[in-house]
């Protein structure tokens, strides 16, 4: 599995030596960011996904998506979704699915208030021939109350639709911040990739993953210049990380 991070701009430093990435359309507003990500983008050894805005309530209107991602040169565009609500997401997606051009591709967001619904989503996106990546957002542990629910889609997923679709984990859940210690090798392996703030989050709250608390991004989470930031702690947060997400 591949580990994308989410650094406060004042540490985007550390993305440098990696190869797998998420980029927000609203943070390209800041000048340095931009420059990071229009670098990564050069790389043919890169592979970016351009999010789409919601889980930072910053939605972006598709066209400026895709603008933006053929500036850049992205890998992957996530399509439209709207949290928690099957119905409109898949309204969403086909609003939008005679401007998906194909020289990216494509990640739906699941969906959903119970595992029927969840299933009945991933099911509407394998009759979508540009659909080739699930995106399994963190807030789903919350929704169905249930720690394990992330693994239990991919498995679900992979077992139906076996070689259909990619699998990528959107972002960390506050309340599970080990999710990735626990989760069996098995099932890391059927999933691509995963992005997360959460080194840099706990190490703001001065804080090792090992113990990690329940708490969120801090206000102004971007912006911070590495104010209660421990650069040890930082590095040391990646690495443990790194090595659960390996493992």
């Amino acid at each position: 599995m591949e580990l994308a991070l989410i650094p406060p701009y004042a540490h985007l430093d550390t993305l440098q030596e990696r190869n797998y990435h998420l980029m927000l359309p609203q943070c390209t507003k800041n000048s340095a960011y931009f420059d990071t990500y229009a670098q990564l983008c050069q790389s043919v050894d890169n592979f970016v996904i351009l999010d789409n805005g919601i889980a930072e309530n910053q939605a972006w209107p598709w066209d400026s998506l895709i603008s933006l991602g053929g500036a850049f040169g992205v890998s992957e565009i996530v399509l439209p979704d709207v949290m928690g609500d099957m119905k409109k997401t898949i309204h969403e997606i086909q609003a939008v699915q005679d401007r998906t051009p194909d020289i990216f591709s494509y990640m739906a967001v699941v969906q959903g208030q119970t595992m029927n619904e969840i299933q009945t989503c991933i099911d509407i996106y394998a009759a979508m021939p540009y659909v080739s990546t699930l995106g399994i957002p963190r807030h789903l542990i919350k929704t169905l109350d249930n720690p394990h629910v992330r693994e239990w889609i991919v498995k679900w997923a992979s077992r139906e639709y076996p070689g259909e679709f990619q699998i990528h984990l959107l972002g960390s859940a506050p309340t599970r911040p080990q999710e990735m210690a626990d989760m069996p090798g098995d099932v890391k392996a059927l999933i691509r990739g995963t992005d997360t703030s959460l080194p840099y989050v706990q190490a703001l709250y001065g804080n090792h993953l090992r113990i990690a608390s329940e708490e969120g991004r801090q206000e102004n989470y971007f912006e911070l210049e590495g104010w209660g930031l421990q650069p040890h702690l930082m590095d040391e947060n990646i690495q443990q990380l790194q090595e659960w997400v390996n493992d």
